[in-house]
């Protein structure tokens, strides 16, 4: 377990964003589609991020391999947190209280009709979680990339003065 934990650090983290620095694109680009990524990524639309994402990425002329690894936020391991997160976040948006899974009938018709109450509380809860994540990874992946161009002595990066 500790050895998992090390690899998962910051520094692979920061690494992970620097080799998607090395992707083709312009800065804004790959922070757009980065971004755009994670957003889909952490709405409750598995089968269907791909598809979205990168028709998404195709329509905002953004960088579609880093739009993808966005996406890759949601992982089996990671789900059950995260639309339990946004499920628990939407309830207390929309003042609901929130379904116990062992209430739960266990018919297909109970849970159809169960529908409304838990899908409006996942819905609002997803959005803001997914707007909020993917504007924070944007903001962070501008910053990054923005260093990664800077420590490769790329001299299309101008600083404020205006000089390289």
């Amino acid at each position: 377990m500790k050895s998992l934990l090390q690899k998962v650090s910051t520094t692979s983290i920061a690494e992970a964003f620097r080799k998607v620095a090395g992707l083709g694109g312009s800065r804004i680009s790959r922070s757009v589609a980065l971004g755009l990524g994670v957003m889909v990524g952490l709405l409750p639309i598995v089968p269907f991020q791909t598809p979205v994402v990168i028709l998404l990425a195709f329509l905002f002329r953004v960088n579609r391999v880093a739009a993808f690894a966005g996406t890759l936020v949601c992982q089996p391991f990671t789900i059950p947190f995260l639309w339990g997160g946004e499920y628990a976040l939407g309830c207390w948006l929309t003042n609901t209280t929130s379904v116990a899974f062992a209430e739960v009938p266990k018919t297909a018709a109970s849970i159809l009709a169960l529908g409304r109450i838990v899908f409006t509380p996942m819905a609002a809860g997803s959005a803001v979680v997914a707007v909020a994540g993917g504007l924070l990874t944007g903001f962070v992946a501008w910053y990054i990339f923005g260093d990664s161009n800077r420590q490769k002595g790329d001299s299309s990066v101008v600083t404020r003065e205006g000089r390289p």
